[in-house]
């Protein structure tokens, strides 16, 4: 009688214990997630309706999600512009409410997926290579950012980053308020950045991928979880627009002055005779990936 009195003490003072001896050890009842960063928000940014705000997109090369993830909506026989415009409204191909915060297009069957949440670091999806796939994923302007910036097309690239261009460095939450740093930037012109998701850590260079493509590298350490993407809207603030224009007319002074030598302007004619609209291919370390670039866009292969 007193014995099975006792056992529920007994039991509760073993799980007193249990606890105690293990209070230190934080992971050792929980799943490991390598993939997940370690101060990944709980709850994924919602970004399939911008309240207040206008939405830009990321882009990827080759990259698709995880394959049990079903989309909201497949719409075939399409190009990828129309697939965009579907997500940006969030409406499918008969006019259905949809939330649509990421698309995959592949060209080559022109079919077009959507689907309601993102990927890492802002999202709850995670990425994986695949040839063909095109990823272009939603994000939330900050209501400071120029409206001229909207539906704009950020080039991602995951796991790269730019050496020997870092200006400055700031603390920020999301991937997306990263960007919002680079267009607001008005002490230089920010060209790209690169974001440290698991320190939260916002870069911005003076160059990007396409300016300095030899530069253009995996970072040093194999298990720095790192996002750089390529600015594609200089007009995110007047100020920045000012020294894009600077920059430009530095540029075109400097071409002008170096055309009035007689002895270089052949040269220069011969090297500048290629077609604007052809694609370029820049030159790249064995380390760094090609870059394309055609028509103010550029890709990596």
């Amino acid at each position: 009688m007193i014995r099975n009195f006792l056992l529920p003490f007994i039991f509760l003072l073993f799980l007193f214990l249990l606890n105690f001896t293990f209070a230190d050890d934080k992971n050792l009842f929980q799943t490991k997630n390598e993939n997940k960063p370690s101060n990944y928000s709980k709850s994924p940014v919602e970004v399939a309706l911008c309240e207040g705000s206008a939405s830009a997109f990321f882009v990827s090369d080759n990259i698709n999600i995880q394959e049990n993830i079903k989309p909201s909506s497949i719409i075939r026989g399409i190009n990828e512009q129309q697939c965009i415009e579907f997500c940006k409204n969030n409406r499918d191909q008969n006019g259905r409410t949809l939330l649509c915060s990421l698309l995959i297009y592949r060209s080559e069957v022109q079919e077009c997926r959507l689907y309601r949440h993102t990927t890492f670091p802002d999202g709850e999806l995670f990425r994986q290579s695949l040839e063909g796939y095109r990823l272009i994923e939603k994000f939330c302007l900050s209501e400071d950012v120029s409206m001229e910036c909207a539906n704009k097309q950020f080039i991602r690239v995951d796991n790269y980053i730019l050496r020997g261009y870092a200006q400055s460095t700031t603390t920020v939450p999301t991937l997306a308020e990263c960007v919002s740093e680079c267009m607001k930037e008005k002490e230089f012109n920010c060209l790209s950045a690169m974001y440290f998701y698991e320190e939260g850590e916002c870069i911005t260079n003076t160059e990007s991928a396409i300016t300095a493509p030899d530069d253009f590298q995996p970072p040093e350490e194999d298990d720095q979880k790192v996002v750089f993407f390529h600015n594609a809207c200089s007009k995110g603030n007047d100020h920045q627009l000012e020294l894009a224009q600077s920059q430009d007319s530095a540029i075109t002074s400097t071409s002008a002055l170096i055309q009035q030598d007689e002895t270089t302007t052949k040269d220069l004619i011969i090297t500048s005779s290629s077609s604007p609209s052809s694609p370029t291919t820049f030159p790249s370390s064995s380390s760094s990936p090609n870059i394309i670039y055609y028509n103010n866009f550029f890709t990596f292969i």
